[in-house]
């Protein structure tokens, strides 16, 4: 059993350790998402539409169709990524079709480019996801620890009843000391020894 400051040294070191694990991976994350965000905008910008927020750019991200509907139509002033790539597949097919391989080309790369835009959202929620997962660990931890018994709340274990004493046995000796004559083992024990012998045997069969 730890003593108490040993485990208030530890309820504090995992709490500082968990809090500033998890601190770390938000503010990842929310580096993450800035640079997604400021990707995304650049992106249309090269594409020639315009954007003010580029926090509306972000709920029209692939994937948004299965978001709540209210947040595809706060995207009405703003391009999502759904427009920007039908934008430029529409672009990609024009340039097909009219022969123009510096077109093709340019609208193929910013295709790609939406792509690996599409997994660092991915790998931004997963570190969001991670962020989450480790502050409810450490406040499992930590209620755990702070619900651990201390040695002061302890109650002390009852001491073991002694062992009941197995008398001593008889024998002439002891017999003639304390009795002086066979007449008083008789009388004590309630016995009819006729002699020392028999009186130790009787004696003793009295004890058990």
């Amino acid at each position: 059993m730890r003593t108490r400051a040993e485990r208030n040294r530890g309820f504090e070191s995992v709490k500082r350790n968990l809090f500033d694990a998890g601190v770390a991976v938000v503010n990842a994350a929310e580096a993450q998402e800035q640079l997604f965000d400021a990707s995304v905008k650049a992106l249309a910008e090269a594409v020639g539409i315009e954007t003010e927020d580029s926090t509306k750019v972000l709920a029209g991200a692939i994937g948004v169709e299965a978001e709540d509907s209210r947040e595809i139509e706060s995207c009405t002033t703003s391009p999502s990524i759904n427009s920007i790539v039908g934008k430029l597949m529409t672009q990609r097919q024009e340039a097909e079709a009219a022969g123009d391989f510096d077109s093709y080309i340019d609208a193929e790369q910013k295709l790609e480019t939406l792509y690996e835009l599409e997994v660092v959202r991915l790998e931004r929620e997963a570190r969001k996801l991670e962020a989450q997962i480790r502050i409810q660990n450490a406040q499992k931890q930590l209620t755990l620890l702070s619900q651990a018994p201390t040695p002061s709340s302890l109650k002390p274990e009852p001491e073991p009843a002694p062992a009941s004493k197995t008398p001593e046995a008889w024998t002439e000796s002891k017999l003639k000391e304390k009795f002086k004559t066979l007449e008083g083992v008789r009388k004590e024990f309630s016995v009819k020894a006729k002699s020392w012998k028999e009186a130790v045997d009787l004696a003793n069969q009295r004890e058990r």
